[in-house]
């Protein structure tokens, strides 16, 4: 895949005043030859990094043959100092689609092949101009949809980024480990080691103690990056959409008094300080006697949301008594909550304008445990503030800055820490207990490969390819 030359248009598709195709690959030169034809007496080769004006040429028929469809700047960067270590050439054209396409056209005559989503960035990381983390950043960084998010995304891809200069150094301290464990095993009987029992003892505590510290980013990392599912549920007309549009800061659902308007669905996401919500608001739940086929769908969707919540904001309406409706909401809370130990539940308590007091105890009973309370109003915007400092408060760690600290920010990040941590518990436990170091020493190895594949240094093919997938073309 590496040996070939790729190209892509890496602006957004559609009218533009500007549209830039991106050239990769040892034939990037000679393909740009083709299509690009520099004003003055130098070749595109004699002034790289230079912007050069020219002619954009492409077949536009068979009986004409090539010629000139545009005017604009092109740049060529020699490799291996490029964005992808190859040589790459920048082709800068106006914005139009179909000049865009036809441009692109000319490049595959000339001797490219399309792009594949994410393969600029994915030929950055083979060639050693990215880890897999600054990868990953950069994936961010175009998806970024909040402030936090930028933040987080730019430091990951700083020239001395937090997270790759923690990784490196205990992937050095790991290294050194192993290290002592290989001159135990192959010199028994000399001294050759560099640590002794009770230091590599010590070592992996304070391995393991790093790792921790390292791995309790995460719960900010993916309140922050990856955002959390968070659905709104109660029985029909106790103000779901209503906080719904207010959280989300337009009137995204429709409301009325009328019992079950909202069937489907509604999703959005939504940004609480520096949490991002993936807000979802559902049908209110109630028995029916089956004979709206179109609301018990939106019912059944209801509660399946509630299964792949990690937020579940549970409404009850402040204005009237307790029914089986609210006691269904209730269970239905309850059942999801006990499916999944980690999901949150939290009580919003709405129409607090019309009756700020409410006594809680006949909920806690219906609902057979006491939950976080918040009484708000979705019509006035009362209790909203503090709304957004609770949920804040519960995935926010205070201690940690998005950016200046190392901060594990998906799931993948995490799955590597934490292996390298039940490894690395598995060889402190084997070393205290007497075991040779022939036993440690595999514990230790897997260790560091999982802790190398956090930043790429040792990862397979599948999962390379998976996050290069996510990528957009030209990118």
């Amino acid at each position: 895949m590496l040996g070939d030359t790729i190209s892509a248009v890496s602006t957004p598709r559609g009218k533009g005043g500007v549209a830039i195709l991106r050239i990769s690959g040892p034939q990037a030169l000679s393909v740009a030859e083709k299509v690009f034809l520099p004003a003055g007496a130098h070749p595109l080769a004699a002034t790289p990094r230079t912007a050069r004006l020219g002619s954009m040429l492409a077949p536009v028929s068979s009986h004409t043959g090539w010629s000139a469809v545009d005017r604009g700047l092109a740049l060529f960067f020699p490799g291996p100092g490029s964005f992808t270590g190859e040589d790459v050439v920048e082709l800068h054209c106006h914005g139009g689609p179909l000049l865009t396409e036809t441009l692109l056209s000319a490049t595959f005559a000339a001797g490219a092949r399309p792009a594949a989503a994410g393969e600029f960035t994915r030929r950055a990381f083979l060639n050693g101009k990215l880890s897999l983390t600054e990868a990953e950043s950069l994936g961010m960084l175009i998806d970024a949809q909040t402030e936090s998010q930028l933040s987080a995304a730019s430091s990951g891809l700083a020239r001395d980024n937090p997270l790759g200069k923690s990784l490196s150094a205990l992937y050095e301290r790991l290294t050194l480990l192993l290290s002592t464990a290989y001159a135990r095993i192959d010199y028994p009987d000399e001294d050759l080691a560099e640590l002794s029992d009770e230091e590599v003892l010590n070592s992996l505590s304070g391995l393991l103690g790093d790792l921790d510290r390292l791995l309790e980013t995460y719960r900010t990392g993916h309140a922050v990056m990856e955002g959390i599912p968070c659905v709104l549920c109660g029985r029909t007309n106790a103000g779901k959409s209503s906080i719904y549009n207010r959280l989300a800061g337009s009137d995204k659902a429709i409301v009325t008094d009328i019992p079950g308007t909202t069937r489907d669905i509604l999703e959005c996401s939504v940004s609480v300080g520096e949490v991002l919500l993936k807000l979802r608001d559902t049908a209110g739940l109630r028995s029916s006697d089956g004979s709206d086929a179109v609301e018990q769908i939106g019912i059944r969707r209801a509660l399946k949301a509630l299964d792949e919540a990690e937020l579940i904001l549970t409404v009850v309406d402040l204005s009237r008594p307790l029914d089986d409706e609210d006691r269904m909401v209730f269970a239905a809370v309850r059942a999801a909550c006990d499916r999944n130990p980690n999901t949150r539940a939290l009580l919003v308590s709405n129409k607090s304008d019309l009756h700020p007091q409410k006594d809680l105890a006949p909920i806690w009973t219906a609902l057979g445990r006491e939950l976080p309370s918040l009484a708000v109003s979705a019509k006035t915007g009362e209790g909203f503030d503090q709304l957004t400092a609770f949920i804040r408060s519960l995935y926010i760690d205070e201690g940690v800055s998005l950016s200046s600290d190392p901060l594990l920010m998906n799931a993948r990040q995490r799955a590597c820490i934490v292996g390298a941590m039940e490894a690395l518990t598995r060889a402190q436990t084997s070393l205290s207990a007497g075991y040779t170091f022939d036993l440690v020493s595999a514990d230790l190895e897997e260790a560091l490969e999982s802790l190398g594949e956090t930043d790429g240094r040792t990862v397979n093919e599948d999962i390379v390819a998976s996050i290069f997938s996510h990528f957009c073309v030209g990118k």
